[in-house]
């Protein structure tokens, strides 16, 4: 499987200079060491013309998105101005598939973006530093929590063969252990699904007429409803955020060991298809 991690292309020019360069040198060196590079914004923010401040977050959206449509940027030009540094490129859309014992990642040039950021009075490798993810960091440590076990386990087991059951195992073991949470075996009847609605279609997967499985590690409590979700399989394409935002809403009849309720560990698949 290809590293998760996106090193940042201007880590060299993230150290301390002597002397601080113009406009027209940091613009420069900015093209020289962005241009046609993949970066990984720490704060993934959506839309054609998004705005970044010189702490590095994203301004003018309140709108989540997902680090798999937004967080990939390929850059094709560099302008740095007195007052911003404008980046302009492409979306770069991140999938994922199993194809026999491996699970293949995708990077897929998209929509085209325009960057502009806020230079403020901050050094400009600050400001590079708060808007990549650079070469000494690990993307698990810039995505929301429920990617962060997945990410993590691939960056620290280093496997090369896609194991659902390693994965699972990993997962099981990252989220702090409680004594009345059991696995669905023969000793534990499984709960029974009440109502699961289908999930929202991302509207950019849809055009591009993405489709595919996301499955998920869930804990569904003594009352049958879902709790600290992982991504366990993804899918990408901000479909594994909409998998979630549908299982959040799921309800089951709890499991039960004894005829006593009891929360456990399942995993469930979300689909999506276009018919």
């Amino acid at each position: 499987m290809q590293q998760l991690l996106i090193a940042c292309a201007v880590a060299a020019l993230c150290t301390a200079q002597s002397q601080a360069p113009n406009d027209q040198e940091l613009q420069a060196a900015l093209n020289e060491a962005l241009a046609k590079k993949l970066v990984f914004l720490k704060h993934p923010c959506p839309g054609p013309r998004v705005y970044f401040d010189a702490k590095g977050q994203c301004v003018r959206s309140v709108k989540e998105t997902s680090w798999t449509t937004d967080g990939v940027i390929e850059i094709d030009k560099v302008t740095v101005t007195s007052s911003a540094i404008e980046l302009t490129g492409s979306q770069v859309v991140v999938t994922f598939r199993v194809a026999g014992a491996k699970l293949e990642q995708k990077f897929t040039r998209g929509q085209p973006v325009r960057i502009v950021i806020d230079r403020d009075d901050s050094d400009w490798p600050v400001i590079v530093q708060r808007m990549f993810v650079t070469a000494s960091e690990v993307l698990s440590d810039h995505v929301p929590e429920y990617w962060k076990g997945f990410l993590n386990y691939w960056e620290q087991s280093g496997a090369k063969d896609w194991d659902e059951k390693a994965v699972s195992s990993y997962l099981e073991s990252v989220i702090p252990f409680e004594q009345q949470i059991a696995n669905a075996d023969g000793t534990v009847r499984p709960p029974k699904p009440i109502s699961t609605p289908d999930p929202s279609y991302d509207a950019y997967a849809k055009r591009a007429k993405y489709q595919g499985s996301s499955v998920l590690r869930v804990i569904l409590d003594k009352e049958g409803s879902p709790r600290d979700i992982q991504i366990l399989r993804p899918l990408g394409f901000g479909l594994d955020e909409k998998a979630i935002a549908a299982v959040k809403r799921w309800r089951f009849k709890p499991a039960t060991r004894n005829g006593e309720p009891v929360a456990v560990r399942v995993s469930v698949e979300v689909n999506f298809r276009l018919y």
